[in-house]
Protein backbone atom coordinates (compact mmCIF):
# COMPACT_ATOMS: atom_id res chain seq x y z
CA UNK A 1 0.00 0.00 0.00
CA UNK A 2 3.00 2.42 0.76
CA UNK A 3 4.63 1.45 -2.04
CA UNK A 4 1.34 2.51 -4.25
CA UNK A 5 1.11 5.65 -2.83
CA UNK A 6 4.47 6.83 -3.56
CA UNK A 7 4.01 5.66 -6.92
CA UNK A 8 1.23 7.81 -7.43
CA UNK A 9 2.70 10.73 -5.73
CA UNK A 10 5.47 10.65 -8.06
CA UNK A 11 3.27 10.28 -11.10
CA UNK A 12 1.26 13.40 -10.26
CA UNK A 13 4.09 15.47 -10.16
CA UNK A 14 5.40 13.86 -13.08
CA UNK A 15 2.09 15.28 -14.91
CA UNK A 16 1.70 18.59 -13.27
CA UNK A 17 5.80 19.50 -13.98
CA UNK A 18 4.93 17.95 -18.05
CA UNK A 19 2.12 20.52 -17.81
CA UNK A 20 3.92 23.13 -15.96
CA UNK A 21 7.26 22.85 -17.61
CA UNK A 22 6.94 24.62 -20.83
CA UNK A 23 5.38 28.48 -19.18
CA UNK A 24 8.47 27.86 -16.80
CA UNK A 25 10.93 27.59 -19.33
CA UNK A 26 9.04 30.64 -21.45
CA UNK A 27 8.89 32.95 -18.78
CA UNK A 28 12.47 32.39 -17.89
CA UNK A 29 13.40 33.03 -21.38
CA UNK A 30 11.36 36.76 -21.14
CA UNK A 31 12.91 37.59 -17.54
CA UNK A 32 16.12 36.59 -19.21
CA UNK A 33 15.80 38.58 -22.37
CA UNK A 34 14.09 41.57 -19.99
CA UNK A 35 17.22 42.16 -17.57
CA UNK A 36 19.50 41.26 -20.93
CA UNK A 37 17.89 43.89 -23.01
CA UNK A 38 18.45 46.56 -19.52
CA UNK A 39 21.87 45.77 -19.05
CA UNK A 40 22.88 46.35 -22.45
CA UNK A 41 20.69 49.75 -22.75
CA UNK A 42 22.32 50.48 -19.31
CA UNK A 43 26.14 49.75 -20.99
CA UNK A 44 25.49 52.05 -23.61
CA UNK A 45 23.87 55.06 -21.70
CA UNK A 46 27.60 54.27 -19.31
CA UNK A 47 30.03 54.16 -22.52
CA UNK A 48 27.45 57.59 -24.10
CA UNK A 49 28.67 59.13 -20.55
CA UNK A 50 32.26 58.14 -20.74
CA UNK A 51 33.31 58.82 -24.33
CA UNK A 52 30.79 61.91 -24.42
CA UNK A 53 29.72 60.75 -28.19
CA UNK A 54 26.30 59.84 -29.24
CA UNK A 55 25.93 56.21 -28.45
CA UNK A 56 23.50 53.69 -30.04
CA UNK A 57 21.50 50.90 -29.03
CA UNK A 58 20.32 49.02 -32.62
CA UNK A 59 18.07 46.46 -33.54
CA UNK A 60 18.65 44.34 -36.84
CA UNK A 61 15.88 42.44 -38.16
CA UNK A 62 15.82 38.39 -37.40
CA UNK A 63 15.75 37.26 -41.10
CA UNK A 64 14.61 38.81 -43.83
CA UNK A 65 11.32 36.29 -43.71
CA UNK A 66 10.10 38.76 -41.03
CA UNK A 67 11.09 42.16 -41.05
CA UNK A 68 8.46 42.77 -38.06
CA UNK A 69 10.59 40.31 -35.64
CA UNK A 70 13.87 41.52 -34.11
CA UNK A 71 15.84 39.09 -32.16
CA UNK A 72 20.14 40.40 -32.59
CA UNK A 73 21.34 44.01 -31.33
CA UNK A 74 24.37 45.81 -30.96
CA UNK A 75 25.65 49.08 -29.52
CA UNK A 76 27.79 51.65 -31.72
CA UNK A 77 28.82 54.88 -31.66
CA UNK A 78 29.67 57.33 -33.82
CA UNK A 79 33.61 58.10 -34.92
CA UNK A 80 35.22 60.61 -33.27
CA UNK A 81 37.53 61.45 -35.79
CA UNK A 82 35.08 61.11 -38.75
CA UNK A 83 31.70 61.53 -37.21
CA UNK A 84 29.75 60.34 -40.47
CA UNK A 85 31.22 57.00 -39.85
CA UNK A 86 30.33 54.07 -36.70
CA UNK A 87 32.33 51.96 -34.77
CA UNK A 88 30.96 49.11 -33.15
CA UNK A 89 31.36 49.17 -29.41
CA UNK A 90 29.98 45.30 -28.54
CA UNK A 91 29.44 42.20 -30.96
CA UNK A 92 25.50 41.23 -32.29
CA UNK A 93 23.98 39.82 -29.14
CA UNK A 94 20.81 37.97 -29.61
CA UNK A 95 17.36 36.99 -27.52
CA UNK A 96 17.17 34.25 -25.67
CA UNK A 97 15.53 31.63 -28.10
CA UNK A 98 11.34 32.31 -28.63
CA UNK A 99 12.34 36.13 -27.46
CA UNK A 100 11.87 38.90 -29.90
CA UNK A 101 11.98 42.68 -30.38
CA UNK A 102 8.32 43.52 -31.71
CA UNK A 103 8.99 47.39 -32.06
CA UNK A 104 5.73 47.31 -34.96
CA UNK A 105 3.75 46.93 -31.51
CA UNK A 106 4.85 49.52 -29.40
CA UNK A 107 2.45 52.84 -29.74
CA UNK A 108 3.15 55.36 -32.31
CA UNK A 109 4.38 58.28 -29.85
CA UNK A 110 6.81 55.46 -28.74
CA UNK A 111 7.97 54.95 -31.93
CA UNK A 112 12.12 54.17 -32.41
CA UNK A 113 13.48 55.79 -35.02
CA UNK A 114 15.94 54.54 -38.10
CA UNK A 115 18.68 55.27 -39.92
CA UNK A 116 21.58 53.63 -41.88
CA UNK A 117 24.34 51.90 -40.01
CA UNK A 118 27.51 49.52 -40.82
CA UNK A 119 25.93 45.70 -41.10
CA UNK A 120 26.78 43.31 -39.92
CA UNK A 121 30.71 44.99 -39.07
CA UNK A 122 31.98 48.36 -39.41
CA UNK A 123 32.45 48.14 -43.50
CA UNK A 124 31.40 50.40 -46.03
CA UNK A 125 27.66 47.81 -46.12
CA UNK A 126 24.91 49.97 -44.25
CA UNK A 127 21.75 48.99 -43.76
CA UNK A 128 18.62 50.64 -42.31
CA UNK A 129 18.26 49.73 -38.31
CA UNK A 130 16.13 51.21 -35.65
CA UNK A 131 17.81 52.64 -32.89
CA UNK A 132 17.59 54.34 -29.32
CA UNK A 133 20.30 56.89 -29.24
CA UNK A 134 22.06 58.37 -25.51
CA UNK A 135 23.80 61.59 -25.53
CA UNK A 136 26.98 62.46 -23.92
CA UNK A 137 25.28 63.39 -20.28
CA UNK A 138 23.29 60.11 -20.62
CA UNK A 139 19.47 61.35 -21.37
CA UNK A 140 18.15 60.38 -25.13
CA UNK A 141 19.93 62.50 -28.03
CA UNK A 142 16.96 65.42 -28.44
CA UNK A 143 17.71 64.87 -32.27
CA UNK A 144 16.44 61.79 -32.34
CA UNK A 145 13.51 61.36 -29.64
CA UNK A 146 11.96 64.71 -29.16
CA UNK A 147 9.89 65.93 -26.27
CA UNK A 148 6.92 63.67 -24.94
CA UNK A 149 8.68 60.90 -26.28
CA UNK A 150 9.65 57.61 -24.55
CA UNK A 151 11.50 54.82 -26.15
CA UNK A 152 10.18 51.73 -25.54
CA UNK A 153 11.49 48.06 -26.63
CA UNK A 154 8.26 45.57 -26.22
CA UNK A 155 10.13 42.22 -26.17
CA UNK A 156 6.99 38.81 -26.88
CA UNK A 157 7.49 35.64 -26.56
CA UNK A 158 7.35 33.54 -30.27
CA UNK A 159 8.11 30.40 -31.91
CA UNK A 160 8.87 29.54 -35.42
CA UNK A 161 7.03 26.43 -36.59
CA UNK A 162 9.94 26.21 -39.55
CA UNK A 163 12.62 28.49 -40.79
CA UNK A 164 10.53 29.34 -43.35
CA UNK A 165 7.37 30.71 -41.84
CA UNK A 166 7.49 33.98 -39.67
CA UNK A 167 7.25 33.46 -35.71
CA UNK A 168 3.46 32.67 -34.11
CA UNK A 169 3.64 35.43 -31.38
CA UNK A 170 1.71 34.42 -27.75
CA UNK A 171 -0.15 36.30 -24.97
CA UNK A 172 -0.33 40.21 -24.93
CA UNK A 173 2.10 42.69 -26.92
CA UNK A 174 2.54 45.49 -25.00
CA UNK A 175 3.17 43.85 -21.04
CA UNK A 176 6.65 43.18 -21.32
CA UNK A 177 8.80 46.38 -22.32
CA UNK A 178 12.11 48.11 -21.52
CA UNK A 179 11.87 51.43 -21.69
CA UNK A 180 14.02 55.11 -21.36
CA UNK A 181 12.72 57.62 -19.84
CA UNK A 182 13.94 60.69 -22.10
CA UNK A 183 15.80 63.34 -19.90
CA UNK A 184 17.53 61.17 -17.52
CA UNK A 185 18.22 58.15 -19.79
CA UNK A 186 17.07 56.10 -16.78
CA UNK A 187 15.80 52.27 -17.92
CA UNK A 188 12.79 50.91 -16.47
CA UNK A 189 11.11 47.41 -17.36
CA UNK A 190 7.54 46.92 -17.04
CA UNK A 191 6.47 42.99 -16.40
CA UNK A 192 3.88 40.79 -17.38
Amino acid sequence: MELLTVVAIMATMLVLGLSLGPGLLKSGAMSGGLSQVASSLSLARSEAIRSRQPTFFVLAPTDSLDERSYRSYSILQRNPTNSSNFIYLSRWEKLPNSVLFRPDRVPATNQLKTTNFPYPTDGPATTPMLFICFQGEGGLHEDFHPIGEIPKLALQSGVRVSPTDPPDFQGEYLTNEVGVRRITGKIFVERQ
